[in-house]
């Protein structure tokens, strides 16, 4: 029953993540047409700082998931009560805690780090605004997604991440216009990223009443701090490995802002787009696979093991086939879509293909060490792998630049998670 389930599941969420995909193709090129290239630049390293400091999400919603799931097996109204009321408090104190160190870190040291032109640094605090309050919306959007998901929930998710395309695609053409100054179309984009988040948390918020049949009202009375503890005793571990998952996986966009300045960047950002969806589509077998883990590992050794295998088959088949299906497209997709500007785009996806597809034979059973609380391997070899990386994707850069970062960035990815 549990097998049948959980592959009906995948099946649908991988529909519906289709459709969300497609949705972002089509809004790449739209969005880099109508800002251009430095200017989408720019805006990428914005909401990348944003993207990074969300790290301390991570283990609070898996603990809502880990309790919410306990719904299907009757639990409380109480109960769940008190979860989401003290949950929603933590949730509250991570969001304006890391909007704040957003805000600092935006408008002190972007600028200079990140080499944006002195034309385009000049009238960029509205956009900046704008992404704090994006931000903070999309922390808000993450607790009811993680709602959701505990009770299995998911292709509900997948529509409002659905809509958030459809509404931001509507913003841009509404909104921005191409012969405005830089810092106005960045403004521009960001509100209608802003609009879209709106959109997404209303829409999770009006599934949740329907899909659990209960309002939404976290109140200070409800929070118990006991619950509390056992949140943050089980969050932090989540957290540490997060960082060091995004110190090896995700901080090249900052080094491309660093060493190379905005349009690098966004060059840098397509490939990663690319890979991003063939990484989300072969993921969905492990968003269905995580509520279960816990009670499947609780049964026998031959379970786990039958779990284990077929996970990474299934996985590492998925991950390659895609793989292969965007290899032999990107190059006259690239051409056509986004031009000469976008010319090394094919070379950095290739590159980042093969490491995506190495490092697929490692996702299940790291998934699965998260599950059992198995953090002293993860962590080891994350942090190894972090420090490893950080000086290979530095030295390589300033070899072979873009190229050079990109090839680091596949090895160290490749290496840490196989190793675990």
């Amino acid at each position: 029953m549990k097998r049948s389930y959980m592959i009906r599941k995948a099946g649908f969420t991988f529909a519906l993540r289709i459709v969300s995909l497609v949705l972002k193709v089509a809004l790449l090129p739209i969005v880099i047409w109508k800002v251009g290239k430095d200017s989408y630049g720019v805006f990428v390293l914005m909401m990348s700082l944003g993207a990074q400091i969300n790290i301390f999400e991570g283990g609070v919603g898996r603990f809502i998931v880990l309790r919410m799931a306990g719904w299907h097996e009757g639990i409380p109204r109480e109960e769940a009560e008190r979860l989401i009321s003290t949950t929603g408090l933590i949730m509250l104190g991570v969001t304006l805690g890391s909007c704040a160190g957003l805000a600092v870190v935006l408008f002190t040291i972007f600028d200079p780090v990140f080499r944006i032109p002195v034309e385009i640094a000049a009238d960029l605090a509205p956009a900046k605004t704008l992404a704090i309050l994006t931000f903070g919306m999309t922390f808000v959007g993450m607790f009811l997604n993680r709602l959701l998901a505990g009770l299995h929930a998911f292709e509900k998710t997948n529509i409002a991440s659905a809509m958030l395309q459809i509404v931001v695609l509507l913003g841009v053409a509404l909104l921005v216009h191409r012969d405005a100054p830089a810092p106005d179309k960045i403004t521009m984009l960001t509100a209608a990223y802003l609009a879209g988040q709106c959109a997404v948390c209303t829409i999770l918020a009006l599934m949740w009443h329907g899909e659990a049949n209960m309002r939404l009202k976290p109140s200070l009375r409800r929070v118990d701090r006991e619950l509390a503890g056992e949140c943050l005793i089980y969050a932090w571990p989540f957290a540490a490995t997060d960082f060091t998952h995004i110190a090896t996986h995700r901080l090249d966009t900052w080094i491309a802002g660093a060493m190379f300045g905005p349009g690098p960047t966004a060059v840098l950002d397509v490939g990663k787009r690319i890979i991003l969806a063939v990484e989300q589509l072969s993921s969905d077998l492990l968003t269905t696979v995580f509520p279960f883990a816990s009670r499947l590992l609780q049964s026998s050794k031959e379970t786990f093991g039958r779990l284990y295998r077929e996970g990474t088959y299934y996985i590492f088949a998925m991950t390659g086939l895609l793989a292969v299906g965007a290899a032999g497209i990107v190059r006259p997709v690239v051409s056509i879509v986004f031009g000469e500007d976008f010319a090394e785009v094919p070379m950095l996806v290739w590159v980042l293909l093969a490491g995506l597809t190495a490092s697929s034979i490692g996702e299940c059973g790291n998934a699965l060490l998260m599950s059992m609380g198995k953090f002293d391997r993860l962590l080891k070899y994350r942090i190894a792998g972090a420090i490893g990386s950080l000086t290979l994707q530095v030295a390589l850069a300033r070899v072979w630049g873009l190229p050079g970062l990109v090839i680091a960035t596949a090895i160290a990815t490749s290496l840490v998670t196989i190793g675990i």
